[in-house]
């Protein structure tokens, strides 16, 4: 069976996306990833249903 895969996307309002992304990184699971959109502030984050 194959893995469900999620996808948030977050928009941070008191806080840089590219700083925060290292942070969330360390939640997720080997095949997770933290992208960031500086412009929008907006953290992508893509990981497998646990």
């Amino acid at each position: 069976m194959i893995p469900a895969i999620l996808l948030a996307l977050k928009k941070l309002a008191y806080g840089r996306a590219r700083d925060l992304a290292p942070l969330f990184e360390r939640f997720l699971s080997p095949r997770g990833s933290v992208t960031f959109d500086g412009r929008t502030h907006t953290l992508i984050i893509v990981d497998v249903a646990r």
